[in-house]
């Protein structure tokens, strides 16, 4: 009998037991939420806890990994580490969940990342082509959007879609026909999201829509800049090379700076060097070659002759034995030039057009370029890096 109360109050104290223990279990966080900037951070999460706890992120996106504890154990009451990556992304916020557990206890904090505040445009500059056209421009923005065009603009550019919302969009522009061959215009498109703006150089004129590129009405003058029209003859360029050398006729000297040591360059015309307006490049071989064609095109895409009281080419069509001034049929007018010779400089061989290209000829102290003869034959060689040629541009265009 006594033996049979002595177990009895045993178990009854193991169960007590037990109850104080459950009453006595302890988990609590000093946050419920972590409200993080997208540059991220490092934060201290407080655990009061009256056992071992352990602790893991689970995250409600494909990305992972943005969120580091440390430690991710601790034994009792302490200081939970939080480092939290920076995020880039302009378009929504990121949240994750912390959960800290002790036993069969879970405690959670919610950690939301907001999204970077940005806007991005999908072009830096806008090219547009003679002839009336709208133009497409993606936008990526953390808020509402407009877009504004600067003064006296708004004559020749419009807006199909001029705003949009928070996310990925597109910002749709209409430019009208110029008036002549040779009008130029420049404006300005200003994007605005809320504090944020972005700013579109928009130009016109400059160049003729020829097999889907827009090739330069006009030689490159001084660096970054077309010549005033296109009977102008413009500088010539060495190979890589950003400095101008004057195109003179039967010009038997050294100009000052010109590279008369043959060099070996990179893989291609690098962009700190490229002498063309921005927007524009130095073309390729095949880009050349898709200009004037061959000799033996029936009709032929280029013509030499006599025009603005110079002789020089019309290519770039199949029209181009009627193109003129007054009606360059589709073309651009290559006007007649030498070029400067590698070794000493001096100007040699008046006598043809020249479009020289960032295309290697199996080397790297060449490169290949055109000419038109006034024999009206095209011609394609290789030259030394060093030789100094008229430059031509051409440019992608974002239609």
């Amino acid at each position: 009998m006594n033996n049979r109360i002595i177990i009895a109050l045993l178990c009854a104290a193991s169960v007590l037991g037990a109850c104080d223990k459950n009453l006595t279990a302890e988990l609590t966080l000093d946050t419920e939420i972590f409200t993080v900037p997208a540059e991220g951070g490092h934060f201290r999460l407080g655990v009061t806890a009256s056992s071992a706890t352990k602790s893991h992120v689970e995250y409600s996106g494909e990305t992972e990994d943005w969120i580091h504890l440390l430690p991710s154990v601790l034994k009792g009451n302490g200081i939970l580490e939080v480092n939290v990556d920076s995020y880039d992304y302009v378009l929504s916020d990121r949240k994750a969940v912390i959960n800290v557990v002790m036993d069969d206890m879970v405690k959670t904090v919610e950690v939301v990342q907001m999204a970077k505040p940005g806007l991005t445009l999908g072009v830096r500059r806008l090219i547009g082509c003679d002839s009336a056209n709208e133009y497409a421009v993606s936008v990526a923005s953390s808020g509402r959007w407009t877009a504004s065009v600067s003064e006296g603009a708004d004559s020749w550019i419009s807006f199909v879609k001029g705003a949009g919302e928070q996310g990925e969009g597109e910002l749709v522009l209409s430019l009208s026909a110029v008036e002549s061959y040779s009008t130029r215009r420049d404006a300005v498109i200003k994007v605005s999201a809320g504090s944020l703006s972005e700013e579109i150089p928009v130009s016109q004129g400059y160049g003729v829509l020829i097999g889907g590129k827009l090739w330069a009405k006009c030689d490159v003058g001084e660096p970054n800049r077309f010549t005033a029209s296109p009977e102008v003859r413009g500088l010539l360029y060495q190979y890589d090379k950003k400095i101008g050398f004057p195109s003179i006729q039967n010009d038997m000297t050294t100009p000052a700076g010109f590279e008369t040591t043959a060099y070996a360059g990179g893989d291609t015309w690098s962009d700190a060097n490229n002498p063309c307006p921005a927007g524009w490049r130095v073309p390729t071989a095949a880009e050349a070659e898709a200009l004037i064609g061959t000799n033996n095109d029936e009709p032929k895409k280029f013509k030499w002759g006599w025009w603005y009281a110079e002789q020089g080419a019309y290519v770039g069509t199949v029209d181009a034995a009627s193109a003129g001034p007054e009606d360059p049929k589709g073309c651009i007018f290559l006007p007649m030039s030498g070029y400067r010779d590698w070794q000493d400089g001096y100007e040699k061989y008046w006598a043809s057009t020249f479009i020289q290209t960032v295309t290697r000829p199996g080397h790297n102290w060449g490169r290949v370029y055109y000419q038109v003869h006034w024999d009206n034959q095209m011609y394609k060689f290789n030259q030394e890096n060093n030789a100094a040629f008229p430059v031509r541009c051409v440019a992608d265009m974002n239609l």
